[in-house]
């Protein structure tokens, strides 16, 4: 898999009605984007976008996801739904091996619409290992309806270790453009209020059934 992460700040008065209460945010937390491509997986070959931001939960912090739009239907109904993933349909295009030194794309919903643009290019060769830049966990907040309207059978976040075992990174200079003013997706509808930084790499990805689980009521 191929990813371009871009990380940056935004005003927390445009997130936090798409983040549960329970979170905390910062006045400008930490955005992340990140356009991934998956070469070979066991649901074939597929294109991803990912959207988090950084929160605390019990004095810990975490990247929330918000939307995880995906290009691939065996992609969105196999996998990750079990760990409270928010996967939807849509098309990001990201074509790494395009020839072009900075990497481009977009993701869409529905398609044709473009929803957020990216670039970035690579400057510095990184180690392969995090040390101690590590992200945090993927917090996700996983509900299974009831009978009882008024009433969830389970609402619980759910805490998400993903092992990335990189073969190549790069830092890199990363910007975003999003297209805003759509209703069906406020969490597009963004200004970038300063870069925290991008990278980019080539890795295999493990998600373990290891996971920290907090019930809620």
């Amino acid at each position: 898999m191929t990813i371009v992460s871009i990380s940056y700040r935004v005003q927390a008065s445009q997130i936090q009605h798409l983040v549960p209460q329970a979170l905390e945010l910062e006045d400008q937390p930490i955005m992340t984007s990140a356009f991934i491509h998956y070469g070979t997986s066991t649901v074939g070959e597929y294109n991803e976008y990912v959207h988090t931001v950084r929160v605390k939960y019990n004095s810990n912090a975490y990247d929330y996801s918000l939307v995880l739009l995906l290009d691939n239907d065996s992609a969105i109904f196999a996998g990750r739904e079990i760990f409270g993933y928010p996967k939807i349909f849509g098309k990001v295009n990201f074509h790494p091996s395009a020839g072009s030194r900075v990497m481009m794309g977009n993701a869409e919903r529905p398609a044709g619409r473009s929803l957020i643009e990216f670039e970035f290019a690579p400057k510095a060769l990184l180690d392969v290992s995090w040390g101690e830049v590590a992200p945090p966990k993927v917090l996700n907040l996983r509900v299974i309806p009831s009978t009882d309207p008024d009433e969830p059978a389970l609402r619980e976040f759910v805490a998400v270790d993903m092992q990335f075992e990189f073969s190549e990174r790069w830092s890199g200079e990363g910007s975003l453009k999003f297209n805003k003013g759509f209703a069906s997706t406020p969490w597009a509808n963004l200004d970038v209020v300063s870069y925290i930084g991008s990278w980019m790499g080539k890795s295999k990805a493990v998600l373990g059934n290891k996971v920290d689980r907090f019930r809620l009521r």
